[in-house]
């Protein structure tokens, strides 16, 4: 019963994400903006929890909570590595790491993203552009 319920917000969430325009492959897609969002401390701040090949940063100053994400691009479509930034919980409910195109079901909220995520959704977009480059 709980895999049934799972599966079911999964493929809600999915479909809530493809309303929305995160999932929109016509949206503009710009790898090196991508880039960019990741290293913005205000915005993605990846390099924090993961070990991001490209942003400049020696590896030991990278974080190693999250897996690296060398290789992800080789390893997740598109559409999967959207709805992870978006919002991971949907395929973990147990991660750590925070939705970054979601306000669904979040408390103590930095005044700067009370009521609208983090990233936009073609900020997303340019996210997915780069981690899909990493083969």
């Amino acid at each position: 019963m709980v895999r049934y319920h799972h599966l079911g917000n999964l493929w809600l969430t999915l479909a809530t994400i493809g309303s929305l325009g995160f999932a929109d492959p016509a949206a503009a897609q710009d790898a090196g903006r991508g880039l960019e969002l990741m290293r913005a401390s205000e915005k993605g701040n990846c390099s924090i929890c993961h070990l991001v090949p490209g942003i400049g940063l020696p590896d030991e100053a990278q974080g190693n909570i999250g897996p690296s994400l060398e290789g992800v691009g080789a390893r997740l479509t598109p559409a999967e590595l959207r709805a992870q930034i978006v919002d991971a919980r949907a395929m973990n409910p147990e991660t750590i790491m925070p939705p970054y195109g979601s306000i669904k079901g979040l408390a103590d909220v930095d005044k700067r993203y009370r009521g609208r995520p983090i990233l936009t959704a073609g900020e997303v977009a340019d996210i997915v552009a780069y981690l899909s480059s990493l083969r």
